[in-house]
C-alpha cells in the first residue's frame, strides 16, 4: 500500500514554496504525489523524472495530457548535461539518501540550475535513527545539520535555509523503527499526518527546532 501523508507533504512544500519559480524540476517523482502539490504552487512548467520501470509508468498516466507537465524516464545524472543552465528550481523529496554519490549529484543539480536558481531539498535527519526500514528502502544515510551544509556549500552554493524538521518525529521513530523493528503502517502514518502534522507545522513555522527527525536545505546558485 502507498502512503501518501498529505499535511506532511504540503508542510514540506510551504518551506520551498518562496524559492520556486519558473522551469521547476523535480528528481525522483516516484508516482507524483509531491508532483501534484508542486503543480499548485507554480506557474511554469515541470519536468518529473523518474527512472523506475515500476514507477514511471504510473507518473505519465497520471500527467497524461497535462501540457505543464514533461515526464523524463531516466537517471538525473544521465539527464542533467541536457539541462544545463535551464532550472529555476530543483526539488529532491526524499531523493538524496538514496544516491550513493551525492556530493556529484548535489554538483549536477549546481550545473542544471540557472545562475540565481534554487535547490530545495528534504531528507532524512540523524544517522542514530538509521534502521532496516532505511537499509530496506535503499537509503545509504540520514543527514546531520552540518554535513549537509557542507556537501552543498562544497557544490557552490549559497545557503539559504539549513533546518530540522519534525522534532515530534524522532521518538516514534526510534521506539518503532529502530528499537522495535516494526514495518512502516500505512494508518499510523496517516494518524500522525492527521493529528500531529497540522499542529508541527505551526510550532516549528515559529521556532526551528535544535533537532528534528528530518532535514530541509535550500541552496542558491550565485549570480556571477
Amino acid at each position: 500500500m502507498s502512503i501518501v501523508p498529505p499535511n506532511y507533504h504540503a508542510w514540506i512544500l510551504s518551506t520551498f514554496e518562496p524559492y520556486l519559480k519558473g522551469t521547476v524540476a523535480e528528481v525522483g517523482a516516484g508516482s507524483g504525489n509531491v508532483s501534484s502539490h508542486l503543480l499548485d504552487k507554480i506557474e511554469g512548467k515541470l519536468i518529473v523524472i523518474e527512472p523506475s520501470e515500476q514507477m514511471f509508468p504510473v507518473l505519465e498516466k497520471r500527467f497524461l495530457g497535462n501540457p505543464r507537465i514533461v515526464c523524463e524516464k531516466k537517471y538525473f545524472e544521465d539527464i542533467a548535461p541536457q539541462y544545463k543552465d535551464s532550472f529555476d528550481s530543483i526539488v529532491y523529496v526524499n531523493v538524496l539518501e538514496h544516491v550513493e554519490n551525492d556530493q556529484r549529484e548535489l554538483s549536477l543539480a549546481y550545473d542544471a540550475l540557472k545562475p540565481g536558481g534554487t535547490l530545495c531539498i528534504f531528507v532524512p535527519a540523524l544517522q542514530f535513527l538509521f534502521s532496516e526500514y532505511d537499509a530496506s528502502v535503499g537509503h545509504y544515510r540520514r543527514y546531520h545539520k552540518n554535513q549537509l551544509g557542507k556537501r552543498m556549500r562544497d557544490a557552490g552554493f549559497e545557503i539559504r535555509e539549513l533546518k530540522y524538521f519534525d522534532i515530534v518525529g524522532i521518538l516514534p521513530w526510534l521506539l518503532l523503527m529502530k528499537f522495535l523493528r516494526l514495518p512502516l503502517a500505512p494508518h499510523s502514518v496517516l494518524l500522525y499526518d492527521q493529528m500531529i502534522v497540522p499542529l508541527m507545522q505551526k510550532i516549528e513555522s515559529l521556532v526551528h527546532p535544535p533537532i528534528g527527525k528530518n532535514l530541509i536545505v535550500v541552496g542558491r546558485k550565485p549570480v556571477h
